[in-house]
């Protein structure tokens, strides 16, 4: 499991904050409010869609994740391996509104572009990438098969 940042400061310069080249955990930690990160999270399995959902809702509507008082999740995409389902799932969401719909690709095929892995991209202030990753693998339910 793997996460990847990148950041724009305040004068909206890029830069890549470093990251473990084994895709190991986020560092530095970013916590100056006015920065916009983004989180790539990496999931190995199937997800339970239900789960997964229950979860988006309280990170998304309960603030459950942020480190500052008003929204700090801007968007949300996703490929996603749903348990009991043979085509990838799509999460997409823009501030506390998420919808994740089957795709026409088929897990596996050539179109598949995630190897068996969910990627779920985060975009927001002052996210924690350590916390969104640990709650979001608590929806992984079965190995990949």
């Amino acid at each position: 499991m793997s996460i990847r940042s990148y950041c724009t400061d305040s004068s909206y310069v890029m830069k890549c904050l470093p990251c473990d080249s084994q895709g190991g955990d986020l560092s530095p930690t970013i916590s100056s409010s006015n920065e916009v990160n983004s989180l790539s999270i990496k999931l190995p399995g199937r997800l339970d869609l239900k789960i997964l959902k229950l979860i988006l809702d309280d990170i998304l509507y309960g603030n459950g994740i942020q480190d500052h008082k008003g929204p700090s999740i801007f968007r949300m995409k996703g490929l996603l391996h749903v348990v009991g389902c043979n085509q990838l799932h799509i999460l997409q969401s823009v501030h506390s509104v998420f919808d994740i719909q089957s795709s026409a690709c088929n897990i596996g095929s050539q179109q598949d572009p995630t190897n068996g892995v969910n990627v779920i991209v985060v975009i927001g202030c002052s996210l924690n990438g350590e916390t969104l990753k640990s709650r979001l693998e608590k929806s992984v339910v079965a190995a990949f098969s």
